[in-house]
């Protein structure tokens, strides 16, 4: 875990306690609801959306109590930042002064909900100036814009166009998450389409990548470093800028059932099916997809399986026997949902019968534990789902939810 230099000396803080535990102190008080706010491994069904912060509150009411306190929360004051309208003051604090080091050291996650438009200022900010400020940067989250977008904000990156010139501005970030749903420039072709291969290929050692958008023209960059790859439900690899044998450490990928079709111009997910660990499948809302066996095959290699329950649904997988993999993960997000699209308890059982059974011993012979999340609760406290959970265990397999308890 990474822990940034002391903000203050042992000589600033009150004496009856050592500093490093007032900072365990500081850090419990301010710890988000959300375990994963500053995860950058995969784990399953995380969201890339807003999370909305619980500590940020504390921590600045903690920093208004002494220079002591302000000294200690900082901190966690500024490991997350927000970049919206009116971003020259966050940028000075970050830089600092030649009096005091800015606070830019302590940014772990950087998010942009709206663009800071310069037109209006002397003083323009660019993306670069606040990067330059956050050495220990691992997440930068870019959200969706609306309305204009200012040109200066993306410029000065090193262009991944020019593969020759020195792209460690970067070195320090994990993940990327970029959204572009409402942002016409960015799904066009235009100078802006460029900033986010631009900052792919400032970020050398950048292991999650998540792509919520249908971009057009990304010039082609090398992941080297990537093991995590989203997709959104209209993306295939070529799309995302990424080609067979570019990604040669990329295991883990979340994507829609319809990036599992194999096609002529190798955008399907299943190119790289002999390195896939993990595979994580969207929910679809719209229609009933269907996974089967084929999957399963091209994936030989595969040892988790994560999808949302009905959404889409396994076919019968007899003919099957898959050796490797060992976890299944199944979601529900909203039982209600799933009992509409099921019209009838009936059918919801049966449905769920016929998911859980897919799971044999013959078919997954290394299968250890299947893992629900989300709303199960009104399913499992049923009595119908009794022989369901014997059937998960006579094949010898666990049933739990995702801290390990098990499903009674």
């Amino acid at each position: 875990m990474f822990i940034p230099p002391l903000p203050v000396s042992v000589d600033n803080v009150p004496h009856w306690l050592p500093v490093e535990l007032w900072r365990h102190i500081f850090r419990l008080a301010t710890a988000e609801k959300n375990p994963h706010m500053f995860e950058t491994e995969y784990f399953p069904f995380q969201s890339s959306g807003y999370w909305p912060s619980h500590s940020h509150a504390t921590a600045l009411n903690l920093s208004r109590v002494s220079k002591q306190w302000r000294a200690l929360a900082a901190e966690f004051l500024f490991r997350r930042v927000f970049v919206n309208r009116g971003a020259q003051g966050l940028l000075r604090s970050l830089k600092g002064s030649m009096q005091s080091e800015g606070y830019g050291r302590y940014v772990r996650r950087l998010e942009l909900h709206s663009m800071p438009v310069n037109h209006d200022t002397a003083d323009p900010i660019r993306l670069l100036d606040i990067l330059a400020c956050c050495p220990h940067l691992q997440i930068l989250d870019k959200r969706a814009f609306s309305g204009r977008q200012d040109h200066e904000f993306w410029s000065g990156l090193t262009p991944a166009s020019q593969p020759q010139t020195n792209r460690g501005l970067l070195t320090s970030l994990k993940r990327l998450d970029w959204s572009c749903s409402g942002d016409p420039e960015f799904r066009t072709p235009g100078p802006n389409i460029f900033a986010f291969a631009d900052l792919l290929f400032c970020s050398p050692n950048l292991r999650h990548l998540s792509v919520l958008w249908q971009p057009i023209g990304i010039p082609h960059t090398i992941h080297f470093s990537l093991t995590t790859l989203h997709l959104n439900e209209y993306m295939g690899l070529g799309q995302a800028g990424i080609q067979r044998g570019d990604a040669p450490n990329l295991i883990h990928v979340v994507c829609h059932p319809n990036n599992l079709v194999l096609d002529q111009d190798d955008s399907s997910v299943l190119v790289l099916g002999p390195q896939l660990r993990v595979v994580e499948l969207l929910h679809t809302f719209g229609t009933i997809s269907t996974v089967g066996t084929n999957f399963f095959k091209q994936c030989p290699n595969l040892q988790a399986f994560a999808y949302h329950v009905g959404s889409p649904q396994l076919q019968p997988l007899d003919v099957l026997q898959h050796l490797e993999l060992k976890r299944v993960n199944l979601q529900i997000i909203s039982f209600k949902f799933l009992l509409e699209r099921y019209v009838g308890e009936g059918s919801l059982w049966e449905m769920l019968r016929q998911q859980l059974a897919n799971f044999s011993a013959h078919t997954f012979p290394a299968l250890e534990h299947i893992v629900l999340h989300g709303d199960w609760d009104p399913l499992t406290q049923d009595d119908r789902f009794r022989p369901l959970r014997q059937l998960v265990l006579d094949r010898g397999c666990l049933l739990e939810y995702p801290d390990g308890t098990p499903v009674h």
